[in-house]
This record gives structure tokens, C-alpha cells and sequence, in this order.
């Protein structure tokens, strides 16, 4: 979590591997979020290269239908 501006937020920080562990993140994330009692967490997901069309087929708010967060997802391309 960090807080800025008088406002708290929640940060999940991963590294991509593939679709199947993407999906995981997004519920661990909205788990996390639910314990903190927050509405909003963002997932940071880190990978060396992001493809052509990764942003607009990942980087999509996700309402988790169990907890009602919302899971913001953000690509952090680290070799480039």
C-alpha cells in the first residue's frame, strides 16, 4: 500500500508469465484488496517485453464479482 495526496492505495506487484497465472493475479489481488477493505487495488504485472496488443487485451479493469473490487491492471516492460 502507499498513501499520497491523504489517500490510500493498493499496489500488487508481479511478474507475467502467462494468461493462466494473469488470471490468478487478478483474484489475489482482489482478495488482498477485500482484506484491506479497499475498493480499488492496482496490479502492476512486470515483463521484459510487451507485445503489440498486450495493453488493450490486458490492461482492462476487472470487477471481481466475489469481493466487488475493482482490479486495475498496468504492464511494466523492463527490458526496453
Amino acid at each position: 500500500m502507499i498513501q499520497y495526496a491523504g489517500k490510500l492505495y493498493g499496489l500488487e506487484l508481479k511478474s507475467y508469465t502467462d494468461d493462466s497465472g494473469f488470471k490468478i493475479s487478478l483474484h489475489q489481488a482482489a482478495r488482498y484488496a477485500k482484506i484491506l477493505k479497499l475498493d480499488l487495488i492496482w496490479l502492476v504485472e512486470f515483463v521484459e517485453y510487451i507485445p503489440e496488443g498486450y495493453r488493450e487485451k490486458y490492461e482492462q479493469k476487472y470487477n471481481d464479482k466475489e469481493s466487488g473490487v475493482v482490479v486495475k491492471p498496468v504492464f511494466v516492460a523492463t527490458g526496453e
